[in-house]
This record gives structure tokens, C-alpha cells and sequence, in this order.
């Protein structure tokens, strides 16, 4: 049975530099029903910008939690 999460995630360019100098490898949120998460980071890459990572995202993954996708619903500018 696969699951779902979702949550928020606001790092900033300056935070992310700890995930290049091998300092972090895994972001770790609260979702929307309270539960937390360590995701590994290398997963937000294509979500990098400038400004870091930010907006909601979904994570879905099956039942032994490994991760089946992650797709950003909205950046933080969007309602």
C-alpha cells in the first residue's frame, strides 16, 4: 500500500551549501498530519534555485517508505 505526504519546505541557498559540503544529506520536515519525515536531499536537486528550495511538496512512497516520487505542488509566491 503506498502512502502520502505532504508538507512545506523553505531552505535557503545559504542553508543548502551544508547538502554540497557533504555536512547534510537528508532534509527532515513535518508533514501535514504531524508526522516526520527524513528525506534524502538529493531528491529537492531539480527543485534548486537560487533562493534555495521552497514551496509543498507531495511524497508518496510505498510501504516500506522508500520514496516512489516527490513533485512540488506550489512555490512559496503561489496561494
Amino acid at each position: 500500500m503506498q502512502g502520502r505526504a505532504t508538507f512545506c519546505l523553505n531552505v535557503g541557498a545559504r542553508e543548502w551549501v551544508r547538502v554540497y559540503r557533504g555536512e547534510a544529506s537528508a532534509v527532515r520536515v513535518r508533514d501535514e498530519q504531524g508526522r516526520w519525515l527524513q528525506i534524502p536531499a538529493r531528491l529537492f536537486q531539480r527543485y534548486l534555485t537560487h533562493s534555495g528550495v521552497c514551496g509543498r511538496f507531495v511524497l508518496t512512497f510505498d510501504e516500506t517508505g522508500r520514496c516512489l516520487s516527490l513533485q512540488r505542488m506550489a512555490t512559496a509566491a503561489e496561494p
